[in-house]
């Protein structure tokens, strides 16, 4: 992640807002290195997943 953002809020703010992808920052669930980490949910339609994945490809591709 170092090298897309500093911090998981900071990146998933950044996928919704420029992939529109929503993302659990990891600060979420651990206050001392969830700063480092996001979270995934994986519980929507196959398709939708796909396309998520497909868009953030998309966005790191381009994001440097």
């Amino acid at each position: 992640m170092s090298q897309l953002a500093t911090d998981s809020l900071e990146l998933c703010r950044r996928w919704l807002d420029e992939a529109g992808v929503a993302t659990t920052p990891g600060i979420d669930f651990d206050l001392v290195r969830g700063h480092h980490f996001v979270r995934f949910s994986y519980s929507g339609r196959g398709d939708d997943i796909a396309e998520g994945c497909r868009r953030l490809a998309e966005w790191v591709a381009t994001a440097r």
